[in-house]
């Protein structure tokens, strides 16, 4: 096994705040780029004389700043990823000396774990050595959950990765997968904890709601345990969230058509925090994670790209957890009110038994300034396509 003092946990989690900075700044870049290129059109029909000419100047020179910005966030974005999956290979290396070390010298009197600290289990947050007893402060803008709730964006202790539903405890993370720091999936256990159910009652609740029959497949006192699980992990005002759109859907924003079934300065349907997304970095694993194997689908596995709508929560009301189910007897199960068809499970959370993804059904409301469709490739490259104007529209993002 190897001597290095390298802990995986905490490359993964310094990756996963790496790759959110990233795409902070990518974000940045990409609005102050679209704000020079309204300068510059501003300037263009305005034949004033100097002041144009200046408004022109300055245009350009945003636009060529955002691009900057833009170039920097993808730099960063894509070292946290690579991040993620050097820790992923070094604890898969020594996870595998260790199996072979204890398969040789079974009578080991100690237990013999990799010496880069795979073992990822933690303590809660607020109970570390310097813990004095004290309640958790209330998390900032109000509330009544604590700072350590699902979600919160305040940092903590590593803790345990997930495991796959009947897959004996290994953890879901796979190889490249980076799950960041606030996400669903990452903070599973410190939740599971608080409402005293064990991970082997949720990932066997979780498996067979992920069979056909969803919701029907658990009793009533199962599903109300998972539906008070779910209920806690938080949808806020300010959240980026993000949706797949259908090749179609794309046309029709693109054309800023407007019609009697589609508006290009609306959206509706299912969404997911951008948290729990961030690890969805190519088509097939967005089609593995969303279930996008339904019935007349447009998708595939082996697509080449998939489009992404991001928006930001403005109204967190508008926002619906979709708990139901394929039945009767699920829906009634679940208390929900959803009745939908396969592969919808009814329990709130995308069908997947590798990812972990939560998901809200949003109202149909208006679009904002600034929300944006991105296209991502089987590469796991990312491509600004358009960005929403109130006043104009989609506007094509300029290729630079």
């Amino acid at each position: 096994m190897s001597k290095a003092k390298i802990h995986p946990a905490h490359l993964r989690k310094s990756g996963g705040k790496l790759k959110n900075f990233g795409d902070t700044i990518q974000q940045a870049g990409q609005k102050l780029e679209q704000t020079g290129q309204n300068l510059v059109s501003h300037a263009s029909g305005d034949r004033s004389g100097v002041g144009s000419v200046v408004a022109k100047f300055t245009g350009r020179a945003t636009e060529l700043a955002g691009k900057v910005f833009d170039q920097g966030g993808r730099v960063a974005g894509s070292a946290g990823h690579r991040l993620g999956k050097t820790a992923d290979l070094y604890e898969e290396a020594d996870t595998t000396a260790a199996k072979n070390l204890r398969k040789h010298h079974p009578d080991a009197k100690r237990k013999v774990d990799p010496p880069g600290g795979s073992k990822r289990s933690g303590s809660p947050v607020g109970k570390g050595v310097a813990d004095s007893g004290k309640k958790p402060k209330r998390a900032p803008g109000g509330g009544t959950h604590p700072a350590e709730k699902v979600g919160s964006r305040h940092g903590g202790k590593d803790r345990t990765a997930p495991t796959i539903p009947g897959g004996g405890g290994e953890p879901a993370r796979l190889k490249g997968r980076l799950p960041g720091p606030h996400s669903a999936e990452v903070q599973l256990p410190e939740l599971l904890e608080r409402h005293g159910v064990t991970k082997a009652e949720f990932d066997s609740m979780r498996h067979r709601m992920n069979q056909p029959g969803g919701t029907a497949n658990v009793t009533h006192d199962e599903a109300m345990k998972w539906r008070a699980i779910r209920e806690e992990i938080p949808l806020e005002a300010g959240m980026p969230v993000q949706k797949v759109l259908s090749p179609k859907a794309v046309e029709n924003y693109l054309g800023n058509v407007e019609s009697d079934d589609f508006s290009y300065k609306r959206v509706r349907g299912c969404f997911a925090r951008s948290v729990d997304t961030d690890q969805l970095t190519t088509p097939a694993s967005n089609y593995r994670a969303l279930a996008l194997n339904y019935p007349g689908t447009p998708f595939s596995e082996d697509m080449k790209s998939v489009y992404v709508l991001r928006s930001t929560v403005a109204d967190p009301e508008k926002y619906e957890i979709p708990f139901g189910g394929t039945t009767r007897e699920g829906v009634a199960n679940i208390e929900g009110s959803r009745l939908w068809s396969e592969p919808f499970n009814g329990n709130g959370v995308t069908r997947s038994d590798e990812y972990f993804v939560p998901e809200w059904e949003r109202m149909p409301s208006d679009l904002g300034n600034g929300d944006r469709i991105v296209r991502i490739d089987s590469d796991g490259r990312e491509y600004p396509v358009a960005t929403f104007n109130g006043k104009t529209g989609w506007v094509p993002t300029k290729k630079g």
